[in-house]
């Protein structure tokens, strides 16, 4: 009699649990009109486009720093670096808002502590109706001073919270009253010194 063959026993492979995707870092938005208004007050280090060469070509938001596909990249430009301060405020576009939302991603993941806004894109910016521009991209506020306080903070210390401002231009307000205490006993002093002298 031919013996037959003993079953053996497979193991069932286990399914590992898939694992769950970090949550994105919560990113204020900017409407076009706030944009515009931030612009005008000079209120951001840097503005980030990071679209393609031939849509910036295209035409850009005012005072921006191309960036090429900022947020298909894995690491970030060396002229950037001096935008990690927490006292920097940083704005990124692209055309809709998505790219922008990848480029943040990655600033977050590198290390930045500044505020940082997704300022949708182009497509928001010329509905709300204003143009674009084709100037040259500028450098970064935070690029030109390393200390990361920015060049122009002294006129917008409100955005800078880091800063200390200083009261050297400020006059004290007791500076007058002192100065008169002083200067008016000597005046009369002075006075009444002449008037003995002509009457001798």
């Amino acid at each position: 009699p031919t013996k037959e063959p003993s079953e053996v026993s497979t193991p069932i492979p286990t399914k590992k649990p898939s694992e769950t995707p970090p949550t994105p870092t919560p990113v204020a938005t900017l409407s076009p009109e706030d944009f515009y208004e931030g612009i005008m007050s000079n209120s951001f280090d840097a503005i980030l486009d990071v679209r393609t060469q031939g849509e910036w070509n295209a035409g850009h938001i005012p005072n921006a720093t191309f960036v090429n596909n900022l947020g298909s990249q894995t690491s970030i430009p060396e002229e950037l670096m001096a935008c990690k301060g927490v006292c920097n405020t940083i704005v990124v576009y692209c055309a809709s808002g998505a790219r922008a939302g990848l480029a943040i991603n990655l600033l977050l993941e590198k290390g930045f502590q500044g505020t940082i806004y997704n300022g949708l894109g182009v497509s928001n910016w010329m509905d709300a109706g204003y143009d674009l521009v084709t100037t040259p991209s500028v450098a970064t506020v935070c690029q030109d001073n390393n200390n990361n306080l920015g060049a122009q903070a002294t006129t917008r210390s409100e955005n800078f919270p880091c800063r200390q401002e200083s009261n050297d231009d400020e006059t004290d307000p007791t500076s007058d009253s002192v100065t008169a205490s002083f200067m008016y006993p000597v005046f009369f002093t002075v006075c009444w010194t002449t008037v003995l002298f002509l009457l001798l």
